[in-house]
């Protein structure tokens, strides 16, 4: 058969072994920020529109600017919902991401422009009715 494996290199391996695995799962959290776990996201949602990257990016900023924080269970399964099918009907993150697009939208001028899917859509400024209530994107003026 094979040789027996001590009880000392069991003990080395299983350390080693989760080590690596902790400092491997620590790198993952760490290199996902919340701006680049939005803009996957809206793209995920959104992918039939043609977005302003930068537009994209400030979007981001200025959402996590407004005191969204995703918890580490989120930041880590954001990576299989956005880079893959996998999660695509898993409930929490699915509303998560609708919630985000929904903001995003509501925050360009998407709506501005009859809702045409075939034109860049660019973000104009955060969406807040509590703080800018009289900024209505559905609002017809002429």
């Amino acid at each position: 058969m094979g040789e027996k494996i001590g009880r000392r290199t069991f003990i080395l391996t299983a350390l080693a072994s989760g080590l690596f695995s902790s400092l491997g799962g620590w790198w993952i959290i760490k290199s996902t920020n919340n701006v680049n776990m939005i803009v996957g996201l809206v793209r995920k949602k959104l992918h039939y529109l043609q977005i302003d990257e930068a537009g994209l990016n400030a979007f981001a900023k200025d959402f996590v600017r407004e005191g969204y924080r995703a918890s580490m269970k989120l930041t880590i399964i954001s990576h299989f919902f956005i880079y893959t099918n996998l999660l695509d009907s898993m409930g929490r993150l699915n509303d998560l991401g609708g919630r985000i697009a929904k903001s995003f939208l509501l925050s360009s001028d998407f709506f501005w422009y009859g809702s045409d899917v075939t034109r860049v859509v660019k973000y104009l400024g955060f969406y807040d009715p509590y703080v800018k209530p009289c900024r209505n994107p559905f609002a017809k003026f002429n």
